[in-house]
Formats: structure tokens, C-alpha cells, sequence
């Protein structure tokens, strides 16, 4: 996986005394439907707007009300949050279901999370024209992981399904970024390209391979891609070079059966919107995942402490049945 893992939270920042005590209550008093503890890893959008339009994505449709709010991140909410998470957290990856390039902002959001001993971490299509000064910031901001999402090794190939990405830009953009970490010596940022394959771009694997070893970047991932095939969810099969079917995460009525499965989501982690906002799931973008909760507004114990929350924890251990006051998007999660 070009995202990362587990290990790149690990420093020796997390000895800071309260980030320090609150891992130690996760790992030994966890706690049931209130936790005791607050989230260790936190997906803050700096941007729920995105230039491309992939099919598979809540960006593929202009005004689509049924999805979650889009907006940019201003420095002003960002330093609010920012203040109630930073003696917490041991990673913030800048990104969900926007483009976070989109937000000018975003290497000075970085540099504070860098200076306070939080690791780092953004996604990316490098399809936004942002200049060398911008990605000398990102650079100079101390981030631990720039995945660049590139699916083809030309123009032609990488709009199949990064649809409105331009080459041209993307090319300059890694180019400069490699350039510029060189330069700069910053070893600790890892600059990675993640390609999804598809029906329409495996027999170039080795051509995009290829192209991302010319741009010298530091990794190269291949995943499966997933699409909507004749109203059919399906990924595909790097192995078998064919589709096969993936169930959906989501069902379009109640379900009303325990899965046994401890989510992650519930327990460590919590997602922010671009406007403030708490994001249920990240496997979601629809309109219901949108929390009313807004970590502007309110403090982090409440918003991370709320009924439905604590309600959707105990559901989802197994100490209570009651699936009708749980978070509504959990209410249509077959993994729960």
C-alpha cells in the first residue's frame, strides 16, 4: 500500500506526556461505549472539493446533494482543531475525499502538526498547478508521506479513470517534489506513487512502473482498483487479471445483524470534514456519514464522547442490541 503503515506513527515524540498517558489508556484501559481516551490517528480534509471527476468516486456528479458538505479548510478552523488534538495525536493524514492541494494552506497546516511531533501524511492526484514555491513549503514542512495517486504512464491512460488529470502538470509536480527533497535533504519525507489497476491499464504495469522509476521516487505500490460494473461493485484482480465481484460496505436499507468485528473507526480514530464537521466512516461519502457534531463548535470529549457514538460502540461489542440509536450511516454498514 503506497499510504503507509502502522509503523511510521512511531517516534519518539509519543513520550510527550499526555500523548504518552492517552496511548497508554488505549492500550491498557480502553474503555467500552465512553472512552477514557481520545483518537490516536485523525483524517483531516483540508479539502473536500476535488479537481477530477473518477468514476468511482462522490466527485464524478456536480452537484450531488446526496453527498457529504464541500468546502476548503480555513487556517482559522484548522487552528482550533489543531489545538484540541495535538497533545492526542500520533498522525494526521491530510486527506479523505478531497484534493488537498486545492488548499493553500496546507504545507503551514503540515508545519505545525511537524513541529509538535505528529507525523504526517497526504494523499494526491499532482494534478493541481500549484507551483515550485508551494511544493518547497510542503517540503520544508517536515511531512512523512507524499503519496502521489497516478494510474497510467501518459495522459491518455491516466484519464481513464483519473477523469480531467493532466499529465503535463502531474510530471512537473513529481518531478519538482523529488527535485526538491534532494536538494533540501529531507530523508524523512517519503514520496511514493500508488497506482490502481484496472481492466483498462494492468498490461501497462510495467510501462508505469518504468515511468515512476525515471521520476525517482522513493516507492512504488500497485492496488486494486474498484469500479461500478453494470451496477455491480467490483475490484480487480491483479492476480487473475479479471474482475470479481466486492461486496458493498453499505446496504441501502437497515440491517439488523450483529457482524462481530471490532471497528477501528469507532475506537482510534476520527475523520473531519472540511467544514469542521466529524465524518462517520471514511468508506463513505453519502450525506447520512455526515455527523452533526463539529469539532469547531465543540470540544473533542464531547464530539468523540456523543451519545450516538458511545450508543454505536456498545452495539458494536455486543453489549447492547439497540441498532436504531447508533451513528445512521452504521445503521447500513454491513461490517458492523
Amino acid at each position: 500500500m503506497g499510504l503507509g503503515n502502522k509503523k511510521e506513527y512511531l517516534s519518539f515524540d509519543i513520550f510527550k506526556k499526555k500523548r504518552f498517558w492517552n496511548l497508554m489508556k488505549f492500550l491498557f484501559i480502553p474503555g467500552k461505549g465512553k472512552l477514557n481516551y481520545f483518537p490516536l490517528r485523525y483524517n483531516i480534509d483540508p479539502s473536500s472539493v476535488c479537481n477530477l471527476k473518477c468514476p468511482y468516486c462522490i466527485h464524478c456528479k456536480d452537484n450531488d446533494n446526496t453527498k457529504i458538505k464541500k468546502s476548503i479548510m480555513s487556517m482559522e478552523d484548522f487552528l482550533i482543531i489543531f489545538n484540541k488534538i495535538k497533545d492526542y495525536a500520533l498522525l494526521i493524514e491530510f486527506y479523505n475525499f478531497g484534493e488537498p492541494l486545492l488548499n493553500k494552506n496546507l504545507p503551514e497546516m503540515i508545519k505545525m502538526c511537524s513541529d509538535f511531533g505528529i507525523k504526517t501524511r497526504i494523499s494526491s492526484n499532482m494534478s493541481v498547478d500549484v507551483g515550485e514555491d508551494f511544493l518547497s513549503r510542503l517540503i520544508d514542512s517536515g511531512i512523512n508521506r507524499i503519496t502521489c495517486a497516478v494510474d497510467g504512464h501518459n495522459d491518455e491512460i491516466n484519464k481513464k479513470y483519473r477523469v480531467g488529470s493532466n499529465f503535463d502538470i502531474i510530471t512537473k509536480n513529481i518531478n519538482t517534489l523529488v527535485k526538491l527533497k534532494k536538494s533540501k535533504n529531507a530523508k524523512k519525507t517519503v514520496i511514493s506513487w500508488r497506482t490502481l489497476l484496472f481492466e483498462w491499464n494492468y498490461a501497462y504495469k510495467e510501462d508505469i512502473k518504468k515511468t515512476a522509476m525515471e521520476f525517482g521516487v522513493d516507492e512504488i505500490n500497485f492496488d486494486p482498483g474498484s469500479f461500478m460494473l453494470n451496477d455491480r461493485k467490483v475490484s480487480w484482480d491483479i492476480s487473475n487479471k479479471k474482475w470479481k465481484d466486492s461486496k458493498k460496505k453499505f446496504s441501502k436499507d437497515i440491517i439488523n445483524k450483529q457482524s462481530g468485528k471490532k471497528c477501528s473507526f469507532l475506537f482510534n480514530s476520527t475523520i473531519v470534514n472540511a467544514n469542521g464537521n466529524l465524518i462517520t466512516c471514511c468508506l463513505s461519502g453519502e450525506k447520512e456519514a455526515e455527523n452533526k457534531e463539529s469539532l469547531v463548535l465543540n470540544s473533542l470529549y464531547d464530539v468523540w464522547n456523543s451519545k450516538e457514538f458511545i450508543n454505536t460502540r456498545l452495539y458494536n461489542l455486543g453489549i447492547s442490541d439497540d441498532r436504531q440509536n447508533i451513528l445512521e450511516l452504521c445503521k447500513k454498514c454491513r461490517l458492523l
